[in-house]
C-alpha cells in the first residue's frame, strides 16, 4: 500500500504482478466543521499510538482551533488516555479509540472507506 502520490516513484519497485496498491487518506472536514461549531472556547485533545499522527492532526486542526482552543496531544505510548476526559471534543485514532473509552470520543479513520475495500480486494486477487 502507498499513498496515491507516491505511486509513480514505487512502481518500478513491486513485480508486475503484484503492482502496489494505492490508498486515499480520509478528509478531515467534518472534524473541521465540528470544531468551528464549538459555540464556546473549549478544550481539543487528539489521542494518538502515533507522533506522526500527532503532529499531522495539529497541523490540519491549527485553521479551525486558532486561539480559542486549546489542544491537548495525548500519546498512548507515554501519557494515561484518562487525561481525555476534561476534554470537551476528542478525537483518536484507530488504535487509541479501542482504549479511550468516551461516548465524546470521536474516530478518524486514517484510510477513506472506499480506499480500504479497494486494498482488501487487491489484496485478496493477490493470494489468487
Amino acid at each position: 500500500m502507498t499513498p496515491r502520490h507516491a505511486l509513480r516513484h514505487l512502481q518500478n519497485l513491486f513485480p508486475k504482478q503484484r503492482p502496489p496498491v494505492p490508498v486515499r487518506y480520509s478528509h478531515a472536514d467534518q472534524h473541521l466543521r465540528l470544531i468551528r461549531a464549538l459555540p464556546r472556547p473549549s478544550v481539543i485533545a487528539v489521542v494518538s499510538s502515533s507522533k506522526i499522527f500527532l503532529d499531522v492532526a495539529r497541523s490540519v486542526l491549527a485553521p479551525a482551533m486558532g486561539s480559542r482552543h486549546e489542544l491537548r496531544e495525548l500519546y498512548l505510548a507515554t501519557e494515561d488516555v484518562s487525561a481525555a476526559r476534561s476534554a470537551d471534543v476528542v478525537f483518536c485514532d484507530s488504535i487509541a479509540k479501542k482504549r479511550v473509552r468516551l461516548a465524546k470520543a470521536i474516530h478518524y479513520s486514517l484510510l477513506a472507506k472506499d480506499s480500504v475495500k479497494y486494498v482488501v480486494t487487491a489484496l485478496e486477487s493477490y493470494r489468487l
